[in-house]
């Protein structure tokens, strides 16, 4: 499951970019917490779903965004 906290303008932890994105946490074996520009995040959705056509993840991804997200 990925949740999502907050949005914003920030260094991605993935690409070291500047950029803007998302703060969110993986729980489904990956286990990150931080900030993902919007490529990053797309980037790793993508990975996921291709893991789970290949049968190497167990559940398919949900996306948990927190309500009050600004």
């Amino acid at each position: 499951m990925v949740t999502i906290t907050g949005v914003g303008h920030q260094t991605c932890e993935l690409s070291g970019k500047e950029a803007e994105g998302v703060f969110c946490t993986f729980t489904d074996g990956a286990d990150f917490s931080g900030f993902l520009s919007w490529a990053s995040l797309k980037q790793l959705v993508i990975m996921h779903a291709k893991q789970k056509q290949n049968g190497d993840a167990e559940d398919g991804l949900s996306i948990h965004v927190i309500e009050d997200v600004k």
